[in-house]
């Protein structure tokens, strides 16, 4: 029998022991949707620009499914959060950013890291709507929720509360599924939480004395 892992989740202020908080079901949203708002074309590469691909097929994709995907994927993204991230943002929120690629290709991310390109750049209609635009070759068609207030640049590592040892990779997947690239020689809690925060991750925990 493989050893159990163990990680040490140290920003939230909730986690279901079990790590089944992808499942948790949240009751009806009684807030009105209010559509995504088109930010810009945007550069993409390596590392994605939005750090979430969706798993839907681009074949149909249009930009509606893409923002409601990233509306509502994670419905608990930022119920169990940061302290200062929880107090700004509207309960059921998923993901800040919607973006589409190469005809529809949906990705969602909580900020973006890369810069603006000229619109002639996006330039292909989506599979699911050719009356939409769906990004570029390398270029995202980026939508905003403008429901959030807060931005990760606000929120200081001090507003992330430890939780306790959790653990990880079980039969629901990581509980953190996204790892930072942080230099094992010199790694420490506080440049995990930075790395997470950077990202806009509610949730931060280290594993093995040095992974983020």
């Amino acid at each position: 029998m493989a050893a159990t892992k163990t990680l040490t989740a140290v920003a939230a202020i909730f986690l279901l022991q079990h790590t089944q908080a992808t499942n948790f079901q949240l009751p009806p949203c009684l807030e009105p949707f209010r559509p995504f708002v088109y930010s810009g074309c945007y550069q993409d590469g390596s590392p994605r620009t939005l750090e979430y691909r969706s798993e839907q097929s681009s074949r149909n994709m249009t930009i509606e499914a893409c923002v409601a995907e990233c509306k509502g994927e994670f419905p608990w993204y930022h119920v169990y959060a940061a302290k200062k991230m929880a107090h700004y943002v509207p309960l059921g929120n998923g993901f800040r950013y919607a973006g589409l690629e190469y005809y529809g290709e949906c990705y969602c991310g909580a900020t973006v890291n890369s810069p603006a390109l000229d619109e002639s750049q996006c330039n292909l209609p989506c599979n699911g709507n050719s009356s939409e635009t769906c990004g570029g070759n390398d270029a995202l068609s980026i939508y905003q929720d403008t429901t959030f207030t807060t931005h990760p640049s606000e929120v200081d590592i001090e507003d992330y509360a430890p939780l306790g040892c959790y653990t990880d990779d079980g039969p629901n997947g990581r509980s953190l599924p996204w790892p930072r690239d942080i230099p094992q020689e010199t790694f420490t809690p506080a440049q995990c939480l930075s790395a997470c925060r950077d990202r806009g991750f509610p949730f931060a925990g280290t594993e093995y004395s040095r992974k983020s």
